[in-house]
C-alpha cells in the first residue's frame, strides 16, 4: 500500500472513533437531564411522562404515589401529586366528571392515567452501602465543597444516624440528607420538595 493509503486508513479509523466518542456523550446528555446518580442536582422541569419515558416506574407506597428507578445501589423516586381528587391510586381514579375509572396495573393505559394531571412533588435518593457506616462518611467527605455546602445539624455519632443539609451553591436548591441504618446496612439519603 501507498503511504497515501495508509494515512486515509489512519484517518478513518480515528473519525470513527470521534464519531463513536460523540455519539456515547450525547447519550450520556440525555439521560442526565432525568438525573439518576446526582443526589444535589435537580430538573425542576421534569414531569411525570418524562420520567416514565425514562424507565420509571410505580412504586407502591401507603398513602403516596411514587414513581422509581434503581440502579445498582441506587434507588431514585419521586412523589407525584394531583390536581384533582385522587381515590385508591392502587386502584383507580375520580375522573374530572366525578366517575370513577379503575385502572388495572397491567393494562396499558395504567402508565398514562398515573401521569393524568400530575405534577411531581418531591424527589428522594437513596445510596446503599452495605455493612460500613465509614464508606457512607467517606462518600460525604467527597462532596465537592466548590459546588455544594455542607450544613450539619448534629455532630456525628458512630453508633447513631446523621442529619444535615446540603446546599446546591449553583441552584441555591437545599437538600435534607442522612446517613442511617437498616438492618445491616448504611444508607445516604438525600430529599427535597419541589
Amino acid at each position: 500500500m501507498t503511504r497515501i493509503s495508509l494515512l486515509l486508513i489512519n484517518m478513518c479509523k480515528r473519525l470513527s472513533i470521534y464519531i463513536l466518542f460523540f455519539l456515547i456523550l450525547l447519550s450520556c446528555n440525555r439521560q442526565s437531564k432525568v438525573d439518576v446518580r446526582k443526589p444535589f442536582e435537580i430538573n425542576h422541569k421534569l414531569t411525570c411522562e418524562g420520567l416514565i419515558e425514562n424507565g420509571y416506574t410505580r412504586l407502591w407506597g401507603d398513602d403516596v404515589v411514587l414513581v422509581s428507578k434503581e440502579i445498582a445501589d441506587t434507588l431514585v423516586y419521586y412523589q407525584l401529586e394531583y390536581h384533582r381528587e385522587e381515590i385508591e391510586p392502587e386502584v383507580g381514579f375520580i375522573n374530572n366528571d366525578d366517575t370513577f375509572i379503575i385502572i388495572p396495573e397491567g393494562s396499558p393505559d395504567f402508565q398514562t392515567k398515573l401521569c393524568e394531571d400530575a405534577y411531581i412533588y418531591s424527589r428522594y435518593f437513596k445510596l446503599k452501602f452495605g455493612a460500613d457506616k465509614h464508606k457512607a462518611l467517606e462518600y460525604i467527605e467527597a462532596i465537592d465543597r466548590s459546588q455544594y455546602k455542607i450544613i450539619r445539624n448534629n455532630r456525628l455519632y458512630p453508633q447513631e444516624e446523621e442529619y444535615f443539609e446540603v446546599l446546591n451553591l449553583k441552584t441555591q436548591d437545599t437538600f435534607n440528607c442522612s446517613i442511617t441504618r437498616e438492618k445491616q446496612h448504611w444508607y445516604f439519603q438525600s430529599s427535597i420538595s419541589f
